[in-house]
């Protein structure tokens, strides 16, 4: 190759090898050992035919229910680009009759900025939880955000995502209005794997001490509260008196939401990976099905 390309590569892996020595490895080995044990997990099963009909036996029968349901990766499969990733439909129809159910709340809660989630949904009578529980509209209210972080923490974190965006094909940043997220769908694996790993270097030492932490999702690091989760929006429209709660969802985000509403709940995992859900679906397409044999 070139000299210059050359030269440039070395210097690169070189700078790479300065950082991540042996010794910083082991380390890294023995406090993760040394951690404290994640929780065990359920054991999940596949949701069969005849299980899908029990629980919509089930559903009919309640007299009050709630549906948590997440959205990309859901009710909407993945986009190389997520404004591409807009309701159905067929989508939107299902979402009518469900809500259109007396003592039925639809509530979709999702990472998705609230300007996005009430163009697709606000005409609709459900609850909204927009980039996992930062801002909540209570169907029939205005939205109410819980979020306290100003515009101002995202600057260097932006420059970072910024850098290794253009040192990586396909990858982009998408701004919230209280995270940040860096996309990596399109990306070869070779380089986003290797940017991604400097950037949670980077990264987790600027975080330190703050109440912001990166997560690794979908084809995306995200920055965002670490006092932001699906799991605490969840609850703040919990109803105790539901007799029937279900919730669907697909990421890391969702796990939160499936602890919170606990074993009185019907918990759905979509796709593969470790889970704390009861059940799992294999694709958007069966879980269209089966909330189409929901709405009655």
């Amino acid at each position: 190759m070139p000299k210059s390309e050359l030269i440039q590569r070395v210097t690169t892996m070189q700078s790479y090898l300065r950082e991540h020595t042996v010794e910083t490895w082991a380390g890294d080995f023995m406090n993760n050992l040394e951690g404290s044990a994640p929780l065990p997990l359920m054991r999940t099963k596949k949701l069969s035919y005849m299980g899908s009909q029990r629980l919509v036996s089930l559903y009919r029968s309640a007299k009050k229910r709630q549906l948590f349901l997440d959205y990309d990766g859901v009710l909407r499969s993945f986009m190389n680009e997520p404004s591409l990733a807009k309701p159905t439909a067929e989508l939107n129809e299902v979402f009518a009759q469900l809500s259109a159910i007396p003592h039925t709340e639809i509530v979709i809660i999702s990472g998705r900025k609230q300007a996005e989630l009430e163009k697709w949904f606000g005409h609709l009578h459900v609850s909204l939880i927009a980039e996992h529980g930062a801002a909540i509209r209570k169907r029939g209210h205005d939205w109410h955000t819980y979020s306290k972080l100003t515009d101002d923490w995202k600057l260097l974190p932006r420059l970072v995502f910024e850098k290794y965006a253009e040192e990586t094909p396909g990858a982009f940043v998408e701004e919230k209005d209280y995270a940040l997220v860096w996309h990596y769908r399109s990306s070869p694996p070779y380089y986003a794997q290797k940017n991604i790993v400097i950037m949670k270097k980077l990264l987790n030492k600027m975080l330190k001490g703050t109440e912001l932490k990166l997560y690794s999702g979908n084809k995306i690091l995200e920055i965002k509260s670490r006092y932001t989760n699906k799991g605490l929006a969840a609850k703040k429209l919990l109803k105790k008196e539901a007799d029937f709660a279900m919730a669907i969802g697909d990421d890391y985000t969702d796990e939160d939401m499936f602890s919170t509403l606990g074993v009185d709940a019907i918990t759905i995992k979509v796709g593969a990976g470790r889970t704390k859900a009861m059940y799992r679906l294999e694709s958007t397409e069966a879980v269209l099905s089966l909330l189409r044999d929901l709405s009655f």
